[in-house]
């Protein structure tokens, strides 16, 4: 179905960019393959868009994990912030895991390392062994 869609010059200006070229044709096929990619996306609610240089900076701080979706950074973020004891999900907030992170630092310790030193700790503390 074709529908006519005005848009203000500025906009035109934009997507003209952004398409390399002032052909009408190749900025209206970079319009559709936006409102492909976005419709999935209700405006009405919130939603997060990364910029290429923050997603860079994300995957840098996630270890080097390549993000290709939001689903992915779901995923890093949910390993990160979990913990499981015994099959039990120990769930820690945000500034929880940035004062575990700090304190790892300030004893020149890596996260990874500094939680098992914790958890062998918490089996010590509970089972009289470390």
């Amino acid at each position: 179905m074709k529908i006519p869609l005005e848009i203000s010059d500025d906009l035109y200006s934009q997507f003209s960019k952004l398409a390399e070229s002032d052909s009408l044709e190749r900025v209206t096929d970079l319009m559709k393959t936006y409102l492909e990619y976005f419709v999935k996306i209700d405006p009405r609610k919130p939603y997060l868009v990364v910029s290429p240089e923050d997603r860079g900076k994300l995957e840098d701080i996630l270890s080097g994990i390549d993000l290709k979706s939001s689903a992915d950074l779901v995923m890093r973020v949910d390993q990160l912030a979990r913990m499981e004891i015994g099959g039990v999900r120990v769930q820690f907030t945000p500034a929880q895991i940035a004062e575990i992170k700090s304190k790892a630092e300030r004893n020149g310790d890596t996260l990874q390392s500094y939680t098992e030193k914790l958890v062998n700790q918490m089996a010590g503390f509970f089972f009289g062994r470390s």
